[in-house]
């Protein structure tokens, strides 16, 4: 366990005081549409340098907050990208690396969020059909999971605020798929948890 999930540790404490820093070249993250019946889910993916399909490759795919949402298939990198991109990083971690985008009206969580209210009101139906977004995120994560260099004992979730409420959802609608997630100033239901597999990795940051 403590060797499968070293990735996401790593990106977990790094996450927390790297977006500051200095910006990196985000083109590398290849520009990619993932398309299901008349829904389309634009997307960004980085492969590993020097990426082989005869290798085998962790992956890591991250949700957005709500301010990244959009359909420039940009915004969804400002926050945490570069953390991906650091030298070191992809020398010593290599990985495939997945940032979806939410449209401008969809949401990662199935919840209605009341803004009148301070602080916010969160109403969850974690038991109600995903939202467009979180389905076609997980078709796509399925659709890579079939691809024979992808390590699927090694996938990881995570996200910040929005994105880390669909990381809560996520492991849920998926139990068995992922290895470890990370939830940044997220939120959820916490009768949520009765459907995550007993001895789940997780690590859950929030503060003021």
């Amino acid at each position: 366990m403590i060797k499968n999930n070293k990735i996401v540790l790593v990106a977990i404490a790094l996450l927390i005081v790297t977006f500051s820093v200095k910006a990196q070249d985000k083109s590398i993250f290849k520009k990619e549409q993932f398309v299901k019946g008349s829904d389309t889910l634009q997307y960004r993916i980085l492969y590993p340098e020097g990426f082989s399909q005869d290798s085998i490759y962790p992956l890591v795919l991250f949700l957005h907050g709500a301010g990244e949402r959009g359909s420039d298939n940009e915004s969804q990198l400002v926050h945490g990208a570069d953390l991906f991109l650091k030298e070191e990083n992809r020398k010593n971690f290599p990985a495939v690396v997945i940032f979806p985008q939410v449209p401008k009206d969809d949401y990662w969580a199935n919840v209605d969020v009341d803004r009148e209210s301070f602080p916010l009101k969160f109403d969850f139906h974690n038991t109600d059909e995903p939202t467009t977004s979180m389905r076609l995120t997980m078709d796509l994560l399925d659709q890579y999971t079939s691809e024979k260099y992808i390590d699927t004992t090694r996938l990881y979730v995570g996200g910040l605020s929005m994105g880390g409420m669909g990381t809560f959802e996520m492991i849920s609608r998926k139990p068995e798929t992922f290895a470890a997630a990370f939830a940044i100033c997220g939120a959820a239901d916490t009768s949520i948890a009765e459907k995550y597999r007993e001895g789940f990795f997780i690590w859950v940051f929030h503060g003021l």
